[in-house]
């Protein structure tokens, strides 16, 4: 349980992004030290070396001013002044005989580089090199130079102080980065908390709802813009899965009720048939009347999946070039017989060519059933208005009747499925399915369709499209 425990810890996200930030810290602070210890170090032997070859300088100049005896004394004062333990200097022959030297208790046997007396014995050019002092556990720098003829001067400088300092630098160094690193952990864990609280919220908001709290939110009260981003989102598409839930189950509620009925009729036609002895022309009618149901359910059902894939966009429209002034002179000439039998007349007024985008048999089924819907409703002796105009970036058409019109109660349902008035239900058949097709072709082409009405006294639909 314990180690499950570690496990779960250690592949937990805050402890990842915590370790990755402590590491890149460290790995700047290392990175950092051996940059500043190896130009620090340069620096330092740059200066040892500068002072190395301006002794040799002063030395050689003295030599060529006075005598080499001189140069002896100006060396014992030197080595009075700075220690025997600091440096040490030798006049040395370019065979490798020593003239002259300091003392050199303090620094041991020191030998003499063969191979740098012949370089300067052929080149006449300085040699500086590093060496390590055994019995001291440091090192010194050790330089051949040449002052004269035939002669050469090995100097030695103890690097004690200079690696004193190092070793300061060091320890401050590491110091720093202890503390840094610590620093990075507390720092780490509060950023990390303050970027992860949000997502631990639409996390818990998660498991909430995944044990059946569907009205939970995420209270979006982030100061970091992607994570109150995250937190909308998430409310947002909460609140359409909420939406999609509760239209599904009115869609369910309403498919039940409306299938109920043609499924009734042809269950009932088909006990008639079983139970009656009737003649050819009744069995016929019931066959008739059965197909009639049939058809009314098969309808509905091609509806329903036509507004589906429209809406889902996994039926891309086909859209063409045409003149939508001619479609609606059209429609009204298919709707003509109809309405006649109903005694309702036209009255259009439409330009002869308005030219829109569109896919041409979506938008004669939605004029379809708006001008349908308009001859169902209206009474008798009446007239249904058609006009067509443009406000030259979207075509506008309005289709308004004398009908029994929609209650202010009805009026923002009237586009959802299978929604039906209630004196549409009582007064004509109907699946509820025509307006919500509509408005899908509508928004699917990027338009809309208003509608304003009043009890007893008509509709007006208005539908606009893109040029």
């Amino acid at each position: 349980m314990y180690l499950k425990r570690t496990i779960n810890h250690v592949s937990s996200l805050p402890f990842i992004l915590i370790s990755l930030y402590t590491f890149i810290i460290s790995l700047t602070c290392l990175c950092s030290f051996l940059i500043c210890y190896i130009r620090l170090s340069a620096t330092i032997q740059k200066t040892t070396d500068r002072e190395i070859l301006n002794e040799f300088s002063e030395y050689s100049r003295l030599l060529k001013l006075k005598d080499i005896n001189t140069v002896k004394t100006a060396i014992k004062l030197e080595i009075e002044s700075e220690g025997i333990n600091r440096t040490f200097f030798r006049i040395i022959s370019t065979n490798g005989d020593i003239l002259f030297s300091s003392n050199m208790s303090w620094w041991g046997n020191i030998p003499i580089d063969i191979k740098a007396l012949k370089h300067i014995k052929t080149n006449a050019a300085p040699i500086l090199k590093t060496i390590h002092i055994a019995h001291h556990h440091n090192r010194a720098r050790i330089g051949y130079g040449p002052i004269g003829k035939k002669l050469v001067l090995q100097l030695g400088r103890y690097m004690k102080e200079d690696r004193q300092f190092l070793n300061i630098f060091k320890r401050t160094f590491r110091t720093s980065m202890i503390i840094a690193i610590v620093l990075s952990i507390f720092i780490g864990w509060f950023l990390v908390r303050l970027t992860l609280h949000g997502i631990e919220k639409v996390t818990q908001t998660a498991l909430q709802i995944s044990k059946g709290h569907f009205d939970k939110r995420v209270q979006a009260a982030s100061r970091i813009m992607e994570i109150k981003e995250l937190e909308t989102a998430f409310n947002n598409m909460l609140d359409l899965v909420n939406k999609l839930f509760r239209e599904l189950r009115e869609v369910t509620d309403d498919i039940a009720h409306d299938l109920r009925t043609p499924v009734a009729g042809i269950r009932g036609i088909a006990e008639m048939s079983l139970i009656t002895d009737g003649t050819i022309e009744e069995y016929k009618d019931m066959a008739a009347n059965t197909i009639e149901e049939c058809d009314r359910l098969l309808n509905m059902i091609n509806t329903m999946l036509d507004i589906r894939e429209t809406e889902a966009g996994t039926h891309k429209l086909k859209k063409e070039k045409f003149n939508i002034s001619k479609m609606v002179y059209d429609i009204c000439d298919l709707f003509e017989p109809a309405a006649k039998e109903e005694k309702i007349s036209f009255e259009i007024t439409a330009p002869r060519e308005i030219h829109i985008h569109a896919d041409i048999p979506k938008i004669q089924r939605m004029l379809a059933n708006l001008l349908d819907n308009a001859i169902k409703y209206s009474p008798p002796k009446s007239t249904v208005k058609i006009t067509l105009n443009t406000n030259h970036k979207q075509a506008i058409i309005s289709i308004s009747d004398r009908g029994i019109g929609i209650s202010d109660k009805d009026l923002p349902k009237i586009f959802n499925r299978f929604y039906r008035c209630d004196q549409s239900r009582s007064c004509k058949r109907g699946s509820g399915l025509g307006l919500s097709l509509a408005m899908t072709i509508a928004k699917a082409h990027g338009g809309d369709i208003k509608v304003t009405s009043q009890l007893n006294r008509g509709s007006i639909f208005t539908v606009s499209l893109p040029m």
